[in-house]
């Protein structure tokens, strides 16, 4: 079995890391759930504001950073060593630039919603936005989960 480095230095097996990414995946799904259903209040026009969507929101961007950050250290760059060029990694690295990107348009459109506070549109957008990141993120878990990590394990 191989080790990695983790990012205070000590070595890590390789069945850990992948274990360590799977909660964080949990930790993910849960926070874009919770979201989620906070964005259906945030929409309806007697919401109280969008104060506890916006600390959830700015709390699954932590989330997001550093599962990239382990993803990178545990698997990508592991999986780049070992496979080369041209491997399934870099398809997913581009969809982690493409969750990126949508959670910055769910930001922008939280500040929009935070503006006008009394626009259903800017409240609709928020929805929509927030739904299309869960949409893009849970597919992207799944692909990792039954593709990616039965890749690392068989080659790492």
């Amino acid at each position: 079995m191989r080790h990695v480095l983790q990012e205070d230095g000590r070595m890590e097996g390789e069945g850990r890391a992948i274990a360590r990414l799977r909660t964080e995946h949990q930790d993910i799904i849960r926070t874009l759930n919770i979201v989620g259903d906070e964005a259906i209040n945030a929409v309806h026009p007697k919401s109280n504001g969008t104060k506890r969507i916006s600390k959830l929101i700015l709390q699954l961007g932590v989330l997001l950073k550093t599962h990239f950050a382990h993803e990178q250290t545990a698997l990508y760059g592991p999986l780049r060593s070992t496979l080369g060029g041209d491997s399934p990694t870099d398809s997913m690295l581009e969809e982690h630039r493409s969750i990126q990107r949508a959670y910055e348009r769910v930001l922008a459109a939280l500040a929009e919603c935070e503006s006008q506070a009394s626009s259903s549109q800017a409240r609709e957008g928020l929805r929509f936005h927030i739904d299309s990141l869960q949409g893009i993120t849970t597919e992207h878990i799944r692909k990792e989960e039954k593709i990616i990590f039965w890749i690392a394990e068989l080659n790492l």
